[in-house]
């Protein structure tokens, strides 16, 4: 069963003309402490699992039609794609229920274990210079952004402090690098509401998908994960990212399925 805020996710993105699979679901996986989608019920070959609509896929372009946010960053020098998008997400957080995407939000994780998000204890934790030394540079990184990022975000009265911070700076970089799904010509990619609760993984060699009727779709603007093959009930279903061009869709994504059993 999915909680309240997943359900009312789900509802969020159908009112807003997406569509989410009847027979899949949000819930913990039994091998492990974090979400993925399962099936619920055996699901046949090719079907759309979920389909988004482009208006609510957070990222450059949703950035750019916040007028103001548009206006600080295209002044101010050599702004990334990443830093737009993250004042983006930190000022449609501190909107909280006022937010158009509220929905999405709320689902987001409160903390991350990415490289750039950890403590120096646990860093020093870590048993192998390279690593300690990789996790240093990112986290540098991080904070250099956060320069250009709080000059811009202190020039927006309706945030929060707390969304200014270093810490809500580095949670809003961790939910980019690790939430955003592909898209091409775009080099941040966009969140994508209830389509990133899959979780990534990479099925066994050789790859080989078969898309079968995938290319008698329609046109679309959505950003559509479509499913490979058939799905059993009670398994994960993981994407993976695959040429697909003649689908003629936003998104070049396809899902497999995990061997693996869950629970439901």
């Amino acid at each position: 069963m999915e909680d309240d805020a997943t359900e009312r996710l789900r509802q969020w993105c159908v009112e807003q003309g997406g569509n989410v699979h009847r027979d899949i679901c949000v819930t913990r996986l039994s091998s492990a402490a974090y979400r993925g989608i399962v099936a619920v019920r055996d699901i046949k070959s090719n079907d759309i699992l979920v389909s988004i609509p482009a208006s609510i896929l957070i990222g450059k372009e949703s950035a750019l039609r916040d007028a103001e946010v548009a206006a600080l960053t295209g002044h101010a020098a050599c702004v990334t794609d990443a830093q737009l998008v993250a004042i983006h997400l930190l000022r449609e957080c501190s909107k909280g229920s006022q937010s158009f995407w509220y929905p999405y939000i709320k689902t987001l994780p409160r903390s991350y274990t990415t490289a750039c998000s950890l403590t120096d204890d646990e860093i020093s934790q870590l048993q192998v210079p390279v690593a300690q030394r990789a996790i240093f540079s990112a986290k540098e990184e991080a904070i250099s952004s956060y320069k250009l990022g709080y000059a811009i975000l202190s020039k927006i009265k309706d945030i929060d402090k707390k969304f200014k911070t270093l810490k809500a700076w580095t949670w809003a970089l961790s939910t980019l690098s690790s939430r955003t799904m592909y898209m091409e010509g775009d080099t941040v990619g966009v969140l994508t509401p209830y389509g990133d609760l899959h979780n990534y993984g990479c099925p066994p060699p050789p790859f080989t998908l078969n898309i079968g009727d995938l290319k008698t779709r329609e046109p679309s603007e959505d950003y559509a994960l479509h499913g490979d093959g058939y799905f059993d009930a009670s398994k994960s279903i993981l994407p993976l990212y695959k040429e697909c061009a003649h689908t003629r869709t936003r998104s070049s994504l396809v899902l497999w399925q995990a061997h693996e059993f869950t629970s439901t």
